[in-house]
Formats: C-alpha cells, sequence, structure tokens
C-alpha cells in the first residue's frame, strides 16, 4: 500500500512512515469494527434475543520494511514499550498505547522487515479538524486605535445556548468542556437540553480559574486551573447525576447555567468529529 502515516507519542518523539520516509508498510485494521453481542435463549426459543451490544477497542498492526538501517533504528527508539500517542492517517487520527514494540529484522539485501502493534482503546477514528463552540460569552466589538492604550469594547452574548451538530447518528462523541468566570459562578455546568442530559459542578468557580472536562485515555478527567496556576482535579465536584460526558449522536442543544452567577459564566466545548474507519 502506498500512502503515509505519522505517529507522535506522549513523549515528543515523531515517526513519518511512507517511502520518502525510509519505510515500505501497511496498517490494518484501518476500517471495520466487531462488536461485542450478548445474547440470551429461553427454553424453545428460535433464535436469540441481542441483550447488549458494545464495541471494543481494537489493535492496529503495522506491517512492512525499513530500507535502510537508520530506519529501523528510528522505529526501535521512538516505540518503547508503556509508550502511548497519536497514530495519524489520511486526515485522521486515532490515540493508541503500543500493544508490542517493534520487532526488527535484517534482510540479506541491507533493509529491514518490522512490525509492531497498537492499541487503540476508542475504535473509531478522529478528524484531525476540530469543531469549536462558546456559549454566554465577552464579544468584542471595536477598539481604540493603537494610538492610545488599547480598550477593546463589546457586549455580552445574550445566547446561553448553541447548537452543536455531531455528524455521527449512532455514536456518542468525546467533547473537551471549558469553563471560565468574568466573577463568579455556582452549580454550573450544561445541558443538552433535548435528551435532558447534564454536566454539572457542584462548585463556585471564581474569576481567573478554569475548569476544564474532557476524556483522556478512556477516562473521564475535570481539572480545575487556579488564579496561581496551580491544577488540581476535581472529578469529584460532579453532581451524582452527571450523565453528558460525551454528546449524545446528532444534534445537541446545549444550555450552560448555574444557579448562582449564570450571567457571568462563559463555556466552550469543541470536539473532533468521528469516522468510522480510514480509506488509504
Amino acid at each position: 500500500m502506498v500512502y503515509n502515516a505519522t505517529i507522535v507519542t506522549d513523549k515528543g518523539e515523531y515517526l513519518q512512515l511512507g517511502y520518502l520516509y525510509g519505510y515500505v508498510f501497511d496498517i490494518s485494521p484501518l476500517n471495520g469494527i466487531t462488536v461485542n453481542l450478548s445474547t440470551s435463549q429461553g427454553v424453545g426459543q428460535i433464535g436469540e434475543t441481542v441483550e447488549n451490544v458494545s464495541a471494543p477497542g481494537v489493535y492496529r498492526t503495522i506491517r512492512g520494511t525499513a530500507l535502510d538501517e537508520l530506519a529501523a533504528e528510528r522505529l526501535l527508539t521512538a516505540l518503547p514499550t508503556f509508550c502511548t500517542g497519536k497514530l495519524s492517517v489520511g486526515g485522521c487520527y486515532c490515540n493508541f498505547v503500543v500493544d508490542k514494540s517493534p520487532m526488527v529484522s535484517r534482510k540479506k539485501n541491507g533493509k529491514y522487515i518490522f512490525s509492531l502493534s497498537l492499541y487503540c482503546p476508542f475504535p473509531y477514528w478522529y478528524t484531525s479538524d476540530e469543531s469549536f463552540y462558546i456559549l454566554n460569552t465577552y464579544i468584542p466589538r471595536f477598539f481604540y486605535p493603537t494610538t492610545l492604550n488599547a480598550h477593546f469594547f463589546g457586549f455580552k452574548s445574550s445566547e446561553g445556548y448553541t447548537i452543536i451538530n455531531t455528524d455521527s447518528t449512532h455514536v456518542p462523541v468525546p467533547y473537551i468542556g471549558t469553563f471560565t468566570s468574568s466573577d463568579s459562578a455556582v452549580n454550573y455546568g450544561i445541558v443538552e437540553m433535548e435528551s435532558g442530559k447534564k454536566l454539572m459542578f457542584e462548585d463556585t468557580l471564581n474569576y481567573g480559574e478554569t475548569v476544564t472536562f474532557f476524556e483522556e485515555g478512556g477516562r473521564v478527567r475535570a481539572t480545575k486551573k487556579l488564579v496561581d496556576g496551580t491544577q488540581t482535579e476535581i472529578l469529584g465536584l460532579l453532581s451524582s447525576d452527571s450523565d453528558l460526558l460525551q454528546l449524545v449522536p446528532g444534534t445537541n442543544v446545549i444550555k450552560a447555567f448555574a444557579s448562582e452567577g449564570q450571567e457571568s459564566l462563559a463555556v466552550s466545548i469543541s470536539f473532533h468529529k468521528i469516522k468510522m474507519g480510514v480509506l488509504a
């Protein structure tokens, strides 16, 4: 197969795969997902009843030839055991952890054959382009000329909701939610108005603080950055009925709220759209 791929690890290693970079390779699978089915069958029942359906992670195997010794060495140094990172192909990417570090052997013609395996806990691909939405934000309108002290004028957007289309009809989409306040907001969050699902922090958010909700390596996380720059985990401050951990498939009508100080609350939501597979 003739295509390029890029691997960026959590340690900052940058590996490009492709003929121009010294590799002839193939990645399998690039598409196709096997689901886990849980079924039951009663006495005398013809056929089975599907009780539960889930999609596990995917093992992606990369096999190929390194065209010289330097390219082979780059494989061994870039992807050690316990390594995590992003694999990018065809304008999409997936997060991975190394399942099998590169196995490299020398051929008689001076080239090297290799194979390695990456485990992607999320079975689908993310598009590289990021979608970004804002709620309750301050919108600058104009500013003084540069001959004077910089001073922007603007207004507070009165629209505390936004409509987000994930372009995914079946799969919930992970997102990053960022919360700030121009004063202070109490018991703040967002709600998807059609499904009623919400995300709420039982917390007070003060001016200069930033709360970020996101998914990392398949785990939900929430952090709070204080004015002095220190950062702490606040996942335990999520209300017990918070269930908007991912955007619902299709259209989301998202509204920001707070029990006190809602007018000071500003929220941004960003995400990468999902593709079932990559054609390379």
